[in-house]
């Protein structure tokens, strides 16, 4: 990847194959996830119900999962087995579906991985507890202080602590049998001002006012397909 100084990428393995090519031709390591069978099925495969990367080189995963990346991450790689099982039930599928903005970590504390609010309190970043389990599906990151949102309790949160976030509708994000996914989900900030979308902005009903968003951010989209936008559990750099 040019301009990056992370160069793996922990993606869904049901990804269109075209976003995945688009991004191994940048340069990226590619890895594909596992199915989870503990999980439902629309989730299952999602990098964000199965791991979390907490910078410096430190990933926090699910135990159903541990073995196999520590085959697959780079060595150099710090990888924390969780200590609670992952359910298909909710709030047990939401152990490590933590969002980070900058000195802030959005979850729902209650129900996040101890493992994680253990590394983030370690390293003095701020809890920000929100109601919205699925806290890293339903942000998009845009920088350190800006995000993009279609949660009323996470917008409300963020814009208190000073986070520049932009609320969008919910909906017009895909995601198998489920009615439909969120932003968060179907992104990821693969370096400082450029964001990756798992389809085509243009086709969101709000895609030139997030477009905008973004670049008064300074923050570029890079879309890797001309689809609809697709929930694929989010796009982690590592």
């Amino acid at each position: 990847m040019q301009n990056t100084t992370r160069s793996s990428i922990i993606i869904d393995y049901r990804t269109n194959s075209k976003s995945i090519s688009r991004l191994a031709r940048m340069g990226c390591n590619i890895i594909k996830t596992v199915h989870v069978k503990s999980l439902y099925e629309a989730v299952g495969g999602h990098p964000d119900m199965q791991l979390h990367y907490a910078d410096n080189n430190t990933v926090i995963c699910a135990k159903e999962v541990y073995s196999y990346y520590k085959e697959k991450l780079p060595k150099e790689y710090n990888l924390i087995c969780g200590s609670q099982p992952l359910k298909d039930k909710y709030p047990y599928d939401i152990l490590y579906n933590a969002a980070v903005i900058g000195d802030f970590v959005i979850c729902n504390e209650k129900h996040t991985s101890k493992e994680i609010l253990e590394v983030y309190r370690h390293i003095g970043k701020k809890i920000l507890n929100v109601k919205q389990g699925y806290a890293k599906c339903s942000i998009a990151v845009i920088s350190d202080n800006a995000a993009v949102t279609a949660d009323e309790g996470i917008y409300k949160v963020l814009m208190k602590n000073n986070i520049n976030t932009l609320k969008i509708k919910p909906g017009s994000v895909g995601l198998k049998t489920l009615p439909y996914g969120f932003i968060g989900g179907c992104s990821g900030l693969l370096r400082k001002g450029l964001l990756a979308v798992n389809g085509n902005i243009d086709r969101h009903p709000e895609g030139r006012l997030i477009r905008d968003f973004c670049r008064n951010n300074g923050t570029e989209i890079l879309c890797l397909n001309e689809e609809e936008l697709y929930d694929i559990g989010s796009i982690i750099i590592i």
